[in-house]
């Protein structure tokens, strides 16, 4: 572990801001379509050091992290309305209903109306 320059900080202290950053804006705009370019120009790295970085913080890719963002907030809609399901994949970024019940089947292992069914009025 060395030190950097002008700043002292070193380089797991520097990633750790990084990640701060970026998680940060990925939270406030997780329904936005983010690009790895986008966030790499924030992070003042290429695409490829940031997706390294990101993985190595996490253990997840930036996309699978971003998918199991929006689909836990889908899963607190589900619980917490009566929202319709095309609604809600809106919502959290998702203008294609059929990807969106697809991607949440696979991270939840239930379609979104039968964890809506399951789940009524409790969050996992």
């Amino acid at each position: 572990e060395y030190s950097t320059g002008i700043t002292g900080l070193s380089n797991n202290e520097i990633h750790s801001e990084i990640m701060k950053k970026i998680l940060a804006h990925m939270e406030a705009h997780f329904n936005d379509d983010i690009t790895i370019g986008d966030l790499s120009v924030m992070a003042f790295l290429s695409p490829a050091q940031l997706c390294r970085v990101f993985k190595q913080a996490t253990g997840s890719t930036i996309k699978e992290f971003m998918q199991k963002m929006r689909i836990e907030t889908a899963c607190r809609i589900l619980c917490e309305t009566d929202k319709p399901i095309c609604e809600i994949s809106e919502i959290v970024g998702y203008k294609d209903v059929k990807y969106f019940t697809g991607l949440f089947a696979k991270i939840t292992g239930k379609k979104p109306s039968e964890f809506r069914k399951d789940s009524k009025g409790r969050f996992f």
